[in-house]
């Protein structure tokens, strides 16, 4: 049943874009003032689209830096970057009823994010919300159909790159289209509604000798370990938070049993990066728990740790690290957001 929605989602979006093309799709006719809209004299707004992608390093105290967000990869698979552009009446709730005017713009991520487009329309007082995510060989990241409910087009994979978006909203009144400058320019800042956290094992070492010393049973010669052999699966404990409402500006549903996969990525000769993921958020600090195995090839548990809270932010990435590989399922490894100690958690 999972492969045929699956195929549905993607034959729902295989028309998209195959090149990378900048492409524009009008969709009209979704309320009353659509039709008005035929009949009236439009005029030429200029959109232009800011986007947010600072991360900043933060120690539990002070700023330390910033960084941008890497899209060196989705360059490299030559992924998109998609716009969905959407209007409606300053005087009507924001919902997809009510949207009197749809735009869907497509174009090559090494072109970057901030873009600028003209957009005709009536001139009156309206609400502009725009989404942007990544495509992926025609697939969108994201199911953004409705505003009301986003949520990940496909799996919940975990460990993707491509997991990250924005959205920005503005408002348009009459008198901006009076302006002298012609066509009225629009700013819109594009913010990430996600949190993004990270969980680094600072024991590599000591996993690599006990694990070599297992292999060996009792030889005097230790054996060479392979960490392609070994798989890291994360555990959301509890709720997860996966659909996130445009109209509202916060999650609006979760689930449980959510988990995925992931391998021990060598970063030097004491750490190693176990994975991350993506978590829709609101805009104040909010956490999810998560637990961490390590299975072997004979996909044996050798390492558990218990519930790990960890504190989120919007648009910030929490790195969490600890002696994560050598955790026995006994043991009791927990975040505590208030501890001050050398623990190292850092929000950037």
């Amino acid at each position: 049943m999972y492969e045929l929605i699956n195929m549905k989602r993607v034959l729902q979006y295989i028309f998209i874009e195959a090149i990378c093309l900048l492409s524009l799709f009008l969709s009209v006719g979704c309320s009353k003032e659509a039709a008005v809209m035929d009949d009236a004299e439009n005029a030429l707004v200029r959109i232009e689209l800011k986007f947010d992608t600072a991360e900043y390093v933060y120690d539990g105290k002070e700023v330390i830096g910033t960084s941008s967000a890497d899209i060196a990869g989705n360059v490299a698979n030559g992924d998109c970057v998609r716009y969905i552009v959407r209007v409606y009446p300053a005087s009507k709730i924001p919902t997809r009823k009510n949207c009197i005017k749809e735009i869907v713009l497509n174009r090559n991520i090494s072109d970057g994010y901030e873009f600028g487009f003209d957009m005709e329309i009536v001139p009156g007082n309206y609400d502009i919300m725009v989404w942007s995510d990544i495509v992926t060989n025609g697939m969108p990241t994201y199911d953004a159909e409705d505003f009301t409910e986003i949520v990940l087009s496909g799996n919940h994979d975990g460990n993707n790159a491509s997991a990250y978006a924005y959205r920005g909203r503005a408002t348009v009144s009459s008198s901006d289209f009076s302006a002298e400058e012609s066509p009225a320019t629009i700013e819109i800042t594009m913010q990430r509604p996600l949190a993004k956290f990270e969980m680094v094992a600072n024991d590599l070492l000591q996993f690599i000798e006990r694990e070599s010393e297992k292999m060996s049973d009792g030889e005097t010669d230790a054996l060479t370990v392979n960490l392609d052999d070994y798989t890291v699966v994360f555990y959301y404990v509890g709720f997860m938070p996966d659909t996130y409402s445009f109209y509202k500006d916060r999650p609006v549903d979760s689930s449980t049993g959510v988990c995925f996969e992931s391998k021990i990525n060598v970063l030097n000769d004491y750490e190693a990066s176990l994975g991350f993921d993506y978590v829709f958020v609101n805009e104040k600090e909010s956490a999810v728990t998560v637990r961490v195995g390590i299975y072997d090839k004979k996909n044996e548990l050798v390492a558990l740790t218990s519930s790990i809270k960890v504190p989120l932010m919007r648009g910030h990435h929490t790195l969490l690290r600890n002696a994560y590989l050598s955790a026995k399922k006994t043991d009791g490894i927990i975040i505590d957001t208030g501890y001050n100690g050398n623990f190292n958690l850092i929000f950037k």
